[in-house]
């Protein structure tokens, strides 16, 4: 199988979950009813999606600046006679 760097990150953070999870919560996840695990997925679900659009919100916003920095940069280049 051809992994990468990232694929081999992400596995052993993975692992490093179940491990602490086992840890902190035995193996009691296995047992939970099914209803129970599909409600921390619908949660989980929602927090991604939150998260996302956090993550989105602050890209345009970054963006929206280097926007302005571009255009302050070719109006001083566009000033000085170049």
């Amino acid at each position: 199988a051809c992994r990468d760097p990232e694929h081999e990150a992400f596995l052993d953070t993975l692992r490093l979950r179940l491990r602490q999870g086992k840890i902190d919560y035995g193996d009691r996840s296995f047992e939970r009813p099914l209803g129970e695990l599909l409600d921390e997925l619908e949660q989980e679900a929602l927090d991604i999606a939150g998260w996302g659009f956090v993550a989105w919100m602050r890209i345009r916003r970054l963006r929206a600046r280097a926007q302005r920095v571009d255009q302050l940069t070719r109006g001083a280049q566009g000033g000085a006679g170049t």
